[in-house]
């Protein structure tokens, strides 16, 4: 039986750089964050899983956008819905808690240039970044 995913993600953003992860099985990157789980809302899902990956305290989240992605990996078809928070912190290292993830700061040029999924959220996020409009995304990757 397939399932629709719910994911919650965060857009961190320190001196004008932008964190993305890696799973280190793959090449391309994503935002921080991961499932939400039966009872949690999305802000609290955010808030647990930025502590699992990084030990990061976070202060605030601002609910800029929704993406609803379908994709295929691994010849297996997924769909995923992602709430993407803007989020603010406490505390920041860049070192993952959980030994299969790496995270990165990019600047405004090496993020453009890197293999972001959902490819459509990459572009939503440079938009909001000018605009700081709300967005909804349906896209197939």
């Amino acid at each position: 039986m397939q399932k629709i995913e719910v994911i919650s993600r965060a857009l961190i953003i320190k001196e004008d750089k932008i964190l993305v992860c890696r799973d280190k099985k793959n090449k391309n990157y994503f935002f921080p964050g991961g499932h939400i789980e039966v009872g949690e809302f999305s802000r609290e899902a955010l808030k647990r899983e930025l502590m699992e990956e990084l030990s990061l305290k976070t202060k605030n989240f601002y609910f800029i956008g929704l993406v609803e992605n379908r994709y295929t990996a691994r010849k297996k078809e997924y769909h995923e819905i992602n709430f993407i928070y803007y989020t603010t912190y406490y505390n920041f290292k860049k070192k993952s808690v959980e030994n299969h993830l790496d995270f990165f700061l990019f600047s405004i040029d090496e993020f453009k240039k890197a293999d972001i999924r959902p490819k459509k959220l990459k572009e939503a996020i440079l938009t909001w970044k000018k605009d700081k409009k709300f967005f909804h995304i349906e896209t197939i990757d």
